[in-house]
């Protein structure tokens, strides 16, 4: 059992983690979810990650998510430079709605800076519920959802 003397005199490390380390991590925290909303299904989160290629295996782009308790979570969606204009970011982000709904999510969430992609997210139905200005110095990062 750790007590306040044993961490008074500086008896741990700060280290990088490990794969397993961040597993663990997630561990403890979906424990600490359920324990605290017992009446939640215990969370399983579900990666939805995909990549767009053309016919010859050239990387075109990608889409990383995930979803639990019926909320969709966007990390990163990007089309690689020479495909931008070619409306494949919608293509990305309706696939992985149109999965994220098939399995019960009511929402969905991300964030982006004013430099990114805030006006694709607005014409996709995406609404702003948060800014952080001076997020990097001189711009603003935005945090939105969608209802489904």
């Amino acid at each position: 059992m750790i007590n306040e003397t044993m961490l008074a005199k500086n008896n741990y490390t700060i280290e990088p983690a490990s794969a397993k380390d961040s597993e663990m991590l997630l561990e403890a925290l979906i424990e600490f979810d359920f324990e605290c909303m017992p009446h939640l299904p215990r969370i399983e989160i579900e990666k939805l990650d995909f990549v767009l290629k053309n016919n010859e295996g050239v990387f075109m782009g990608g889409i990383n998510a995930e979803y639990f308790w019926g909320i969709l979570a966007i990390k990163f969606l990007c089309i690689d430079k020479p495909f931008r204009s070619l409306k494949l970011g919608a293509v990305l982000i309706n696939h992985v709605e149109k999965l994220a709904k098939q399995r019960g999510c009511y929402m969905a969430h991300l964030d982006t800076f004013d430099f990114q992609a805030k006006d694709f997210y607005l014409r996709h139905g995406y609404e702003v519920f948060g800014v952080i200005e001076d997020c990097p110095p001189g711009h603003k990062r935005y945090f939105m959802q969608k209802k489904f």
